[in-house]
């Protein structure tokens, strides 16, 4: 059906199930597309479903890859899902950061029975 390729943004929005004011802001960040030439926002239906696929994305000068834009070059480039360029989490130096704070609440902990023995004499 014709009225199925292009989506309003309170359309999308239940959709992504956030506001339309969030998809509104996708639009004027570059995440989401819109056609050019009408006077209402319409969305295409093709970029929310490849959204939601993980197949589209923002290269990182805000250029849109998707439906909709003719950048082959750019789009050669930067193809794939969103999923294949996530990096692994740094797990040594998550745990060193958590080892740190528990080093310094221990001190501060020290130091607060210091004080506190220090005003009962």
């Amino acid at each position: 059906m014709p009225d199925d390729l292009v989506l309003t943004p309170l359309e999308v929005a239940r959709l992504l199930r956030v506001s339309d004011v969030t998809v509104r802001r996708m639009i004027t960040r570059g995440i989401l597309p819109r056609i050019a030439g009408v006077r209402i926002v319409l969305i295409p239906r093709s970029a929310v479903d490849c959204l939601l696929l993980g197949e589209y994305d923002v290269a990182s000068d805000g250029s849109r890859q998707g439906p909709g834009n003719d950048r082959p070059e750019q789009d050669a480039e930067r193809r794939g899902s969103v999923a294949d360029r996530r990096q692994e989490p740094d797990w040594d130096g998550l745990l060193k950061a958590m080892n740190d704070a528990q080093l310094k609440a221990d001190e501060a902990l020290a130091e607060f029975r210091r004080i506190v023995e220090g005003a009962g004499r």
